[in-house]
């Protein structure tokens, strides 16, 4: 009875550490679009029609998910993939243009 606990343990910190790794190795890759995480929710939302959802940013690593109850979609602003958020000066913004 232990022993396939200790085995099912393992496994899930495996499984942990190796999405772990894969997300670290991936957050640091820049996109090609040149867009934030925020702009890529908004447009995946708008794309298929829907706009009663708001985009809101929550604390922690991996806590991207949807809300059906207050219809919230809440990205991740760790400190592990701050381009997710963030906008360098130059890029221009697709959904929250500058005002000159």
């Amino acid at each position: 009875m232990y022993f396939i606990a200790i085995i099912f343990g393992v496994a899930g910190m495996l499984i942990s550490w190796r999405l772990k790794s894969k997300f670290k190795t991936y957050s640091q890759t820049p996109l090609q679009s040149n867009l934030s995480g925020q702009e890529i929710a908004a447009q995946m939302l708008a794309d298929h029609g829907i706009s009663d959802v708001q985009i809101i940013s929550v604390e922690g690593q991996l806590t991207d998910h949807y809300n059906p109850a207050n219809r919230t979609v809440s990205r991740c602003r760790c400190g592990c993939c701050p381009r997710m958020w963030s906008r360098s000066p130059t890029r221009k913004s697709l959904f929250f243009p500058t005002v000159p």
